[in-house]
């Protein structure tokens, strides 16, 4: 779903048709119940779709084995599997939507048919996802992100792997709690006002709300990632044994990224 977004983004005025087909597909892959094994939840965007026999370059055996990882570890399929452990997915489907829809105004009003069968549209499914990122913002204006499947995966951010996120003493930090994370905070603040942007006429007060909710989050992003001995942002905040947040200094290019 990260790729996906990105690489749609990039392909508006390029191959605009891409990016429709990518906004419809991921549309209705959006995650509509709850699972705590796979990540899903109303209103996610998901991490990863596979179709396991599609593949070309599986043999018969990697094919049964991956079916049965799934099954056992995501409760998914045995002939595709779908996983929701990303938290940046979300917040850049919304802007890949909503930068399309500024060139093709049409796409909003597009019909999808999402995975439990149900009809909607794109524009419902910028909004669930919305109040989907609304629904992970406590009441300082942090996203504390926990997964509870740790057979997932666990760097669930744009560089999504152990070797990415250590803190300052090359410690993994503790990411079997809580963690807040730059990139999350950044995104959402920047979804938010989108989503707000995009309903503005059809639903003020609602799209006040989410201006007021995104300027939130981004006070309380400088507030407690900004590191004053660096001059630079910290890439986040895992917990420690006692239960309070600690920032992790070490100086990564997610900030940069960022800006």
């Amino acid at each position: 779903g990260r790729d996906m977004s990105i690489t749609a983004n990039d392909l508006i005025d390029i191959y605009p048709e891409i990016t429709k087909e990518a906004i419809l597909t991921i549309s209705e892959l959006q995650g509509t119940d709850y699972c705590r094994r796979s990540g899903e939840k109303p209103g996610r965007i998901h991490t990863e779709y596979r179709e396991i026999y599609n593949s070309n370059t599986l043999g018969a055996i990697s094919k049964f084995g991956l079916s049965l990882a799934s099954k056992i570890l995501w409760r998914n399929g045995w002939k595709s599997y779908t996983n929701y452990f990303s938290s940046d997915t979300t917040p850049l489907y919304i802007k890949t939507v909503y930068n399309y829809a500024q060139k093709y105004p049409e796409i909003l009003g597009e019909e999808i048919i999402r995975k439990n069968g149900e009809r909607d549209t794109v524009i419902n499914c910028v909004l669930k996802a919305a109040e989907y990122i609304e629904s992970t913002v406590d009441s300082e204006g942090l996203i504390q992100i926990k997964e509870f499947n740790l057979a997932g995966n666990q760097f669930r951010y744009w560089r999504d792997s152990p070797s990415s996120y250590r803190d300052e003493n090359s410690k993994l930090p503790n990411i079997a709690e809580e963690m807040v994370i730059l990139d999350i905070q950044v995104l959402a603040t920047y979804a938010l006002s989108l989503a707000a942007d995009l309903i503005s006429k059809d639903n003020p007060e609602k799209a006040q709300h989410w201006q007021d909710l995104s300027l939130k989050i981004r006070d309380a992003t400088i507030k407690n990632l900004w590191m004053p001995e660096h001059q630079y942002f910290a890439y986040g905040m895992d917990k420690t044994k006692r239960g309070h947040f600690k920032q992790l200094k070490t100086i990564q290019s997610n900030a940069a990224w960022m800006l």
